[in-house]
């Protein structure tokens, strides 16, 4: 009896703890005036070789570079949440080969460019009006030429814009509240080591978690200062608040730990109804030439694209406490499609061939999602997924009934921002019926293991 007592005591006492955490982590909002992430990268490389034999020279000679950058800004009050997100890669290569007297040269270049704008207004009782906008675009062109032995020269230039808009509106938000999450992991690190005085209030364990808020928005070139930053205003802090028995090493190795080696993928809280409609349009052109010594031949494809599509749908992210979560969703969606495709072909300049083909689909679905997710410890995460889409689709060709349904566990483990292992197991099913027939079906196992290292 006397073991009995002190055992569910200490349950009473971490079942306390666990419904502290899992308040803080549904009640945590996370706000921010502005946030803004730029990355940049350039990387480029050449190379060139020489040889022969007893009939003839060979040269080759290559250069490739590729580059760009992404910028991720956000902006989250009581009244707003507005996130842009704009990528811009850029590649490109040149290749030239000589077998004397024989030369081929390669050229080929490739934009891409993407930018989504979400826009949400919040009334007092979480009402929200929702616009989005979001282009996409990309460049790509090839030349081939060949001289000497069966000259020829070949072009190939592809160019596509997709353009939507999203008008919505819903009631509820989802908070991001990763940073309330490391202040927790924080506060249990501080607190194995003896170091925490007592467990943090409310109000403490807010404050902390919005100070890593605020200082992880610092934004400079150079790391180490961003470092020394967040640490010193964290450090600030709880100092401040006279949280801690001692500042020594044990104290700054678990603060720096649980700051820049925590795994940060994104966690969510809230629930969000909404509906949304979203109409948009695109353009898709490929102009194909190719010049040899008998003629010239040229193909241009343009297809016009139009789309509109109404979701209605239901999504809640639960924290459980600090290491279990429950996410689940689902959404009912309806849209209509149409292509219409021109192919224009010429022999030597003369039209030869013209026709314009038209596709038009009416496409209705529900889409469903359910998700556990553990957390056993700052480092590790675990997901156990289902998730799936079952709908039908009415074209020119007749009904099509659709599904697809997969089961999955996925997990990551951080061991630095240069290594970290992760797996991801799983079976899915698809299935295809035209007219009440089956028409295709199958069923696939995956499973997927590696371990990630930069040097």
């Amino acid at each position: 009896m006397k073991k009995i007592v002190p055992f569910f005591i200490l349950i009473l006492l971490s079942s306390a703890v666990w419904a502290q955490d899992a308040s803080l982590l549904q009640n945590y909002k996370f706000r921010t005036k502005r946030y803004n992430a730029l990355n940049l990268l350039f990387n480029s490389g050449a190379q060139k070789s020489h040889g022969s034999n007893s009939f003839s020279m060979q040269d080759a000679s290559a250069a490739s570079f590729s580059g760009g950058g992404n910028l991720l800004s956000f902006k989250s009050t009581d009244k707003t949440l507005q996130i842009i997100n704009a990528n811009l890669p850029v590649s490109g290569s040149f290749s030239k080969y000589s077998n004397s007297p024989n030369i081929e040269r390669n050229r080929q270049v490739n934009i891409l460019s993407d930018f989504d704008l979400n826009q949400k207004w919040f009334s007092p009782n979480k009402n929200f009006r929702e616009l989005g906008f979001t282009v996409n675009s990309a460049y790509s062109a090839n030349t081939e030429r060949q001289t000497i032995n069966n000259p020829y020269t070949t072009k190939n230039q592809q160019r596509n814009l997709n353009i939507s808009t999203t008008i919505g509106f819903g009631k509820g938000r989802l908070e991001n509240i990763t940073d309330m999450q490391n202040a927790l992991w924080l506060q249990k690190a501080l607190q194995e080591e003896g170091l925490l005085k007592t467990g943090l209030t409310a109000k403490e364990a807010n404050g902390l978690a919005q100070t890593i808020t605020k200082a992880s928005n610092f934004r400079i070139l150079d790391g180490r200062r961003r470092t020394r930053y967040l640490l010193k205003a964290v450090d600030n802090y709880i100092n401040e608040n006279n949280l801690v028995n001692k500042r020594d090493i044990d104290y700054f190795t678990n603060l720096n730990d649980i700051l820049f080696f925590a795994n940060n993928f994104q966690r969510l809280s809230g629930a969000e109804k909404y509906i949304r409609i979203t109409p948009g349009w695109g353009t898709e052109y490929n102009n194909y030439f190719q010049n040899n010594s008998s003629n010239n031949f040229s193909n241009n494809n343009t297809l016009q694209k139009t789309a509109i599509e109404l979701k209605i749908g239901y999504q809640k992210y639960k924290p459980i406490d600090l290491k279990r979560q429950f996410n689940y969703g689902v959404e009912l969606k309806g849209g209509f499609f149409s292509n219409t495709n021109k192919v224009k072909q010429f022999n030597d300049g003369v039209l030869t061939n013209l026709f314009t083909s038209k596709y038009e689909e009416k496409r209705a679905g529900l889409l469903y999602f359910l998700q556990y997710s553990m957390y056993p410890n700052s480092r590790t995460v675990v997901n156990f997924n289902l998730n799936g889409e079952n709908g039908v689709s009415n074209a020119a060709n007749g009904t099509h009934f659709y599904h697809q349904n997969k089961a999955s566990v996925n997990g990551n483990y951080f061991i630095n921002y240069n290594t970290s292992l992760f797996f991801d197991v799983g079976v899915q099913n698809q299935s295809n019926h035209f007219n009440n027939s089956l028409r295709n079906s199958s069923n696939n196992l995956f499973f997927n293991v590696g371990l990630r290292i930069g040097l």
